[in-house]
Formats: C-alpha cells, sequence, structure tokens
C-alpha cells in the first residue's frame, strides 16, 4: 500500500513539473521557473529578460517592449524602437550632451557645427550698429543686422566677422543740414561727424543749390532724387519722387518649345536706379503626338494619321470639260506623310459626248437627252388606296432610277382606315364606307367603236345603291333596292353612233350587264 501512495505522489509531481515547464510567451506566471523562456517579467512571461538600453522593463504579449526614443543610449544615440532594442546614431541634431553652441551630432559622434549652420539657434542675430556704411541724403545709416550662424572652428561668428560686409540699415541719427556741409566718417567702425557752418539757410526753393538728379532703389522701387533742391523749414533737402515699382512689370507669356506649352515669366528688381529682367521658364504642358503647340496651346493637328488606313479613302469624280464635251475621271488620292493625311490628284480622259449625248458632272458616261431621269430624286413617288384584310390600306410606290429610266424599287402598305361592322372598303377609296347609306362605285366600262369616218369611246358606270330597308319593290316609296346605270361618252367626233352599232354592241351588253345587277341586289339585300 505504502508503495502505491508513493507511485502516486511521484506522478503528481512530474505531472506539477510538466505544467510548471509549459507556460510560453504571454503566460501569467509568478517565477522565471514556470516560464520555457526562464523570464517572468511583472507577472507575465516573455521572450527574453528585456534587459538592454532601449528595452522598458515590460514585457506585452510576450514580447520585450522597446522605447521609441530616449533609453540609456550614449551621447549623440538614441533608441528607435527597432526591434534589436539597440541604440541608434543621431546626425545633424543636437542631443544631451552635445547641445552647446556650433555642436551638432555627427553619425552618433558630437563634432562642430558646418559653418554658416545656427544647432538650436544658440548663436542669436549680431547687431551691427557700431559698424557704418555711408552716407545718403546727407544722412549717416549703419550696417544691417545679421542672422547668427558658426564659424568652420565651432563657435557663433561675431560682428567683426559679418558686419563689414552687411547691406545698409536703419539711420545712425546723423544727418547734414546741406550739402555744402563737411561730412566726415561714417565707414566701418569710423562715427559720422557733420559741419553745418556752411549752411547758410533758405526761405524758398531758389535759396537751395540743387545737385546732379539721378534716380536710387528703395528695395524694388526707383525714385528721382535731386539733391538739396528743396527748402524746408530753412533747410535744402532732396527732392524725392517714386518712378516706378519694378514688381508692376512682372510678366507671363505662354509660348511654345519642342511643342511643349511654356511659361515664360519676366521678373523685374531694381538696381542701379533702373529696374532690370530676368527671365525664368517653366514646362506647363507636353503635346501628343497627334497635337501641335501653337500660341501657347496645344492644338489637334488637321488631318493627323498614323498610317495611310488612318486618312479617307480615294474619291473618283468625273467632271465635263472643254465646253461640257469632254468626260474627265478625276481621283483625289490620300496618304499619311509625316503624320498628316495629304492627297493628290490624277486625272484621265475618258470620253467625248456629241449630237444627242450629253455630258454631266458625276456620270461616267454620256447621256442620252431623252433619259427620264439622272439621279433618284428625279423619279416620283406613286400611291393608291387598296383594300386589305376589310380595311383600307395606303399603298406607295418607291422609284429608283436605273440606265436613266425610273423602275419601281420598293413598295410600303400603312393602314388607312380600319372599317367597322357596318361598313366596308372599296378599292380606289380613301374611307370606309357605310352599308346603309352609302353610293358604292362598282367598276366601269368602255366600249369602243370604230367606222371609217368616226371613232367613239362609250364609258358607263354601274352604280349600286343600297337603303336602310331589305324588301325589293318596283313600285314602293318605303323600302326599295335598285340598279341604276350611269353612262358618260366622250366623243372624238362629234357624230352620235350608228342604228347598227346600238344594236350589234351597246344594247345587248348594258342589257346583260342590268340584269346581272339586278339579280346580284336581289341576292345581296335578301331578307
Amino acid at each position: 500500500m505504502t508503495k502505491k501512495i508513493l507511485q502516486i505522489f511521484l506522478f503528481l509531481i512530474l505531472i506539477q513539473f510538466a505544467s510548471a515547464q509549459s507556460l510560453g510567451n504571454g503566460d501569467s506566471c509568478t517565477a522565471d521557473a514556470n516560464c520555457s523562456s526562464k523570464s517572468c517579467i511583472s507577472g507575465i512571461c516573455c521572450e527574453s529578460s528585456c534587459s538592454g538600453d532601449c528595452y522598458a522593463g515590460t514585457c506585452g504579449g510576450g514580447t520585450c517592449d522597446i522605447l521609441s526614443s530616449g533609453g540609456s543610449c550614449d551621447t549623440c544615440q538614441t533608441c528607435d524602437g527597432s526591434t534589436d532594442g539597440q541604440c541608434v546614431p543621431l546626425d545633424g541634431v543636437q542631443s544631451s550632451g552635445c547641445d552647446g553652441a556650433c555642436e551638432i551630432c555627427n553619425s552618433g559622434s558630437c563634432d562642430d557645427a558646418p559653418e554658416g549652420d545656427n544647432p538650436g539657434n544658440i548663436c542669436g542675430d549680431i547687431s551691427c550698429s557700431g559698424y557704418y556704411d555711408g552716407w545718403s541724403n546727407l544722412e549717416c545709416f549703419f550696417k544691417s543686422d545679421v542672422s547668427g550662424s558658426c564659424t568652420p572652428t565651432g563657435s557663433c561668428k561675431t560682428a567683426s566677422d559679418v558686419c563689414e560686409s552687411s547691406g545698409k540699415g536703419s539711420s545712425s541719427g546723423t544727418k547734414c543740414d546741406c550739402s555744402e556741409a563737411t561730412f566726415s566718417g561714417c565707414a566701418g567702425t569710423t562715427a559720422p561727424s557733420c559741419n553745418n557752418d556752411a549752411c547758410a539757410g533758405c526761405t524758398s526753393d531758389a535759396d537751395c543749390s540743387a545737385g546732379t538728379p539721378h534716380r536710387e532703389c528703395t528695395g524694388n522701387e526707383v525714385y528721382e532724387v535731386t539733391p538739396t533742391s528743396v527748402c524746408s523749414d530753412g533747410e535744402c533737402i532732396d527732392d524725392i519722387s517714386l518712378v516706378e515699382d519694378c514688381t508692376d512689370r512682372d510678366n507671363m507669356i505662354l509660348g511654345c518649345a519642342e511643342n511643349n506649352v511654356i511659361s515664360i515669366i519676366t521678373s523685374y528688381t531694381c538696381s542701379a536706379g533702373a529696374c532690370t529682367s530676368s527671365d525664368s521658364t517653366n514646362v506647363n504642358q507636353t503635346c501628343s503626338v497627334s497635337e501641335t503647340c501653337v500660341n501657347g496651346a496645344c492644338n489637334p493637328i488637321n488631318n493627323f494619321c498614323n498610317t495611310a488606313s488612318d486618312c479617307p479613302s480615294d474619291v473618283t469624280d468625273y467632271d465635263c470639260r472643254n465646253g461640257d464635251e469632254d468626260i474627265y475621271e478625276v481621283v483625289t488620292s490620300y496618304d499619311c506623310v509625316n503624320n498628316v493625311c495629304t492627297s493628290s490628284e490624277s486625272e484621265n480622259f475618258i470620253e467625248s459626248c456629241h449630237g444627242d449625248d450629253e455630258c454631266a458632272d458625276g456620270f461616267d458616261e454620256c447621256l442620252d437627252v431623252d433619259r427620264d431621269c439622272d439621279y433618284d430624286g428625279d423619279c416620283d413617288e406613286d400611291s393608291e388606296w387598296r383594300c386589305y384584310s376589310g380595311d383600307v390600306y395606303k399603298y406607295t410606290y418607291y422609284y429608283e432610277c436605273v440606265d436613266h429610266e425610273c423602275v419601281e424599287d420598293d413598295d410600303d402598305k400603312e393602314l388607312e382606315d380600319e372599317c367597322d361592322p357596318d361598313e366596308y372598303c372599296v378599292d380606289g377609296e380613301r374611307d370606309c364606307l357605310s352599308k346603309t347609306d352609302t353610293t358604292l362605285i362598282l367598276f366601269t366600262t368602255t366600249f369602243s367603236t370604230t367606222s371609217s369616218t368616226r371613232r367613239q369611246t362609250t364609258s358607263t358606270t354601274f352604280l349600286l345603291t343600297t337603303s336602310t330597308h331589305t324588301t325589293t319593290s318596283s313600285t314602293s316609296t318605303s323600302s326599295t333596292s335598285t340598279s341604276s346605270t350611269t353612262t358618260s361618252t366622250t366623243l372624238v367626233q362629234d357624230v352620235g353612233p350608228s342604228f347598227m352599232e346600238r344594236i350589234i354592241f351597246i344594247r345587248p351588253l348594258k342589257n346583260i350587264v342590268s340584269v346581272f345587277f339586278s339579280i346580284l341586289n336581289a341576292i345581296f339585300f335578301w331578307n
């Protein structure tokens, strides 16, 4: 029994040991031994002990947290959050331990800043108030102040380094009363001096001795200056007037260069009392191969092509020449030359037209003057109304010009009037006719007789008249259905038919037709 208990105890120890060994990165732990990595940081199994200059000492999700700046790095080095946790060198900036005047980090080492730099703006502005630029209009001016910068040896520049080459600054406060005064100083570091004993004063401009007029620049403005020409408060002063602002001349024009749209910018500045110009050019747009630059804009190339297939097809036409007697074939051919469709013409004599034939532009043969047509437009269209499926349809016939004759080309059928049950249609009638009160023209029969002395044509039209009643009677006035005949006669000569003609040709046929329609009328209106 004791042996069995011991086995169980050892088995539990093994399970506990195996459980302790199975903790992975990111799992909760109480000791390094619990983790497979042997690193338990703040209760989390971590990938390593997270020791190094750029490690934060914490472990998130089983991975060491790395600093993105600072850290325990040397001068001119810093952390950048890289996965290896190592310090990286700094370049071109100042850092702790390398932040003195004209000090700068250079590839991880503290070094002197390049000449002209001012890292950290430690070298402040340099005052040139003790340096003089010279006299202008009886007044002495200082040199202008200069922004601080470093020397090649790693120190800030001083006034002695930069002020001698500086430009005109503010007034020194010393101004002579007149041009006759004695000037001295106002150069280098020598203070100005002005002896005004020679100045007599003035009461008007006439008392002043004007100097030679000249022009000066103030910024980009041109001024006309006439020295000591104006009396002001008993003193002759310079007459100064603005001539122009050079920047008003600035302009830009668009042009072309190598099939590019360019802008030519002309800028003006004031120099030695005059406006001087300088040009700069910018490419605004490059025209495509199918465009050309004209007057500062990309325009499509007229008749552009890549190959001859992009150009129009050759055109053949026929012209009348030499008094409209000769036919010439004129062929216009197209080709692609330098990406532009070009055309050329060639002509060939076809034939000469004489007699009843004539030449017409556009035709390759002589035409008969008695022809019906030259073009399809010379042929008119015809139309008629016919019955189709019990309704009235309009039939339109179209013609085309073939060999100078109008021949039927096509026809069209369009519903004109749809007949109701109490209506019917008749060929030649545009509208449906009522069965109750409409007179129907059935047909027209023409009789022709000819003798040696006269010719007569008789046209007889048979009409069928229907009423609203269906009974037939020859005497009733209330309900009848009758057939009547209307005869129209056209005479070639004003001579009536002979007796034999009347018996042999006209009378029998009229009687037969009349009987036929009487029978048809009785059947049609049978009650």
